[in-house]
This record gives C-alpha cells, structure tokens and sequence, in this order.
C-alpha cells in the first residue's frame, strides 16, 4: 500500500531469522528441561508517512563470523544458534526505511549491518551504557561489538515526545510518540536489559505490543510463569523484570483484543505468520 493510504500502521509481518537452543525451564518454570529452539524474530509493518519500519534485526551469517574470536565464542557456546535457511533478508524483506532496535543483544542486532545506514531509533542509556565495551564486559553484556558498525548514527528514543499513553494500555501509562501521530508508542520494558524498549502499535483492528524480551512466550504472560531462578543470571534486573512481567499480564486482562509478541515465541509465530493480513481488514 503506498505511503499515506492509511490512518493506520499496517501490514505487519513477522520473520524468523533463525533460532537458538537453551533449556525449555529456563525461560518458563512450566516447562521441562528439555532443551528448546527459541526463534529470533523480526517484524516489518507500514507507518503511513514514514513507510517501512523494521523491528530488530535478527540473526544473519555474519553473527558467526564476529563470533569466532575469544571470548566472544563464549556467547556461541552458551546459546548455540541455527540461521533459518528459508528467510533472507535480501528477498524476504520489503525495502526499509527505518529502524527500531529494542535493546542491543547479539540475536537482536545481529542482521543489523545491513541497515545501519537507515534512520535507527534505540535507547540512548542502553547506547551510553554498552558504547565501548569490547572483550568480556561486552560477552558479559550479551553484546558484540562488531555487529554495530562504527559511522553508526542512533535516533534517541528518550529525545522523542515523552507522552501520557492511551487508556487501553494501561497498566503502561507513559511512552515516546516518535513520529507524533500517535500512531507509534515506545514504551520503556525494563528487566530483561536496563533500557529495552517495546513497541506498542495502533492498528485498524487492534494495538499490538512487540515487547522483545519483556517475556520469552506469550504463554508465560497468560499464566504469569516466570524464568526459573537461574534465568536471574542474564537478566540485567530482576526486580524490573518481574514488574514489566506483571504489567504485561495485567495488560492482557484489561484489553483482552491487543495482541502482545514476545520476539522468541514460537506458538505465536506459528499462529500468526500467515495471518497477521488481517489486521488490516
């Protein structure tokens, strides 16, 4: 749909760029130990003036290459990755114009080479905080440098309009409107890093919430199961962590019809990675 036909964000779309295997129980206590694919997704959806934006930017090759030195070989070994052989960036993707990065782990960044000549929102705390780092400080941080090339320019969320949110995101009530239409909220989702960042999205049916890695499942929001004690020890915070988790599952008690996607979701990616057209119906 060109530029300017629509009073709505639309056509989102959701990819999988590739997947990681952990223990099932780490990033829920209702499942097993059994180890577990988490996929990597990405999304894409229309703004109607600001055209294509993209959300993270996944797993790409290059992950493997800036992952072969020591000790960022140790990120590797801790969560072993497996590209997706069906998506490519280069034909899967429609043309973008924008970026938004949700916070600066590996599987989050990982593609993001390829686009860091387009405008790039991120959060300026969790960029001053990482900006630097190199060797085990970074591995500790879940951050490799290399992925994020050096003439890299950021679009600060936090210098955008910090405005009152809408009442049916509540128990969310602040956020950054960054084209000021209202169309496009970031919405601060701490715990997981210090400084990530979700995208709440006004479509024409409904909101919807990426929230990166507020959650690992969907599920684990409905049934309000958190990561098994262990999981403490990748979670920047988790004091924030266990609040963002409870507002997202008061969230989906209050607004029963906003869809909320957690980026390593496997059920809602199978659910809705032919159905999210319908939206825009």
């Amino acid at each position: 749909m060109p530029i300017g036909t629509n009073r709505y964000i639309h056509s989102l779309q959701v990819y999988k760029t590739g997947e990681c295997y952990q223990r099932g129980k780490l990033a829920d206590q209702m499942n097993s130990w059994k180890k577990t694919a988490f996929p990597s997704l990405i999304f894409t959806f229309e703004h109607p003036t600001e055209g294509t934006i993209l959300f993270d930017t996944g797993y790409d090759s290059t992950f493997f290459d800036v992952t072969d030195p020591f000790p960022y070989t140790l990120y590797r070994l801790l969560t072993p990755v497996k590209l997706e052989n069906s998506f490519s960036f280069e034909t899967d993707l429609p043309a973008v114009n924008a970026v938004f990065l949700s916070h600066f782990h590996a599987d989050h960044v990982g593609g993001y080479h390829r686009f860091s000549n387009k405008v790039t929102f991120c959060s300026k705390w969790e960029w001053t905080e990482l900006h630097g780092k190199k060797g085990v400080s970074a591995v500790k941080k879940a951050f490799i440098p290399e992925l994020i090339p050096k003439d890299t320019n950021f679009t600060f969320i936090e210098d955008r309009n910090h405005v009152r949110l809408p009442e049916e995101l509540y128990p969310f009530t602040e956020g950054y409107d960054l084209f000021g239409d209202s169309l496009m909220f970031a919405v601060h989702l701490p715990g997981h890093t210090n400084h990530q960042y979700g995208l709440f999205l006004k479509l024409r049916k409904k909101w919807v919430l990426l929230c990166a890695d507020a959650s690992w499942s969907f599920s684990s929001i409905q049934h309000q199961a958190l990561p098994h004690p262990i999981a403490k020890l990748v979670i920047e915070g988790w004091s924030a962590y266990k609040n963002t988790f409870n507002k997202l599952h008061k969230l989906t008690n209050n607004n029963q019809e906003l869809l909320i996607f957690p980026s390593h979701c496997e059920q809602s990616y199978q659910r809705y990675k032919e159905a999210l057209y319908e939206l825009d119906k």
